[in-house]
């Protein structure tokens, strides 16, 4: 898989955000990182990378040309996608698929 640009700043946007959410809660709590068991750092650690990890995946998913060409073919004010001929993931697929009259060849 090559990541595009989108998926790219996906993952720098994610990397940038990992420790802030379980920074915070430890010093809401006022509970010193030595003071705390494992156990709760296990815990506090799923609790606020998960959002992060699911945010991770979904852009990776979400952000593909694939799934960006279905995005705009679903808009009904777009009459025509002009794509290159020998266009790749997933919009070369568009291209040869009868189905989608909306993605044309340049």
């Amino acid at each position: 898989m090559n990541p595009n640009l989108d998926q790219l700043m996906s993952i720098f946007r994610w990397l940038l955000s990992v420790g802030g959410p379980v920074s915070s809660l430890l010093i809401a709590r006022g509970i010193p990182p030595e003071q705390v068991t494992s156990v709760t750092t296990g815990l506090l650690t799923i609790l606020g990378a998960g959002p992060l990890i699911i945010n991770f995946i979904w852009g990776m998913f979400a952000h593909t040309d694939k799934a960006k060409l279905q995005a705009v073919e679903a808009m009904p004010d777009v009459k025509k996608i002009v794509a290159v001929p020998n266009a790749a993931d997933g919009v070369g697929e568009a291209l040869n698929d009868p189905s989608r009259s909306k993605v044309v060849a340049s």
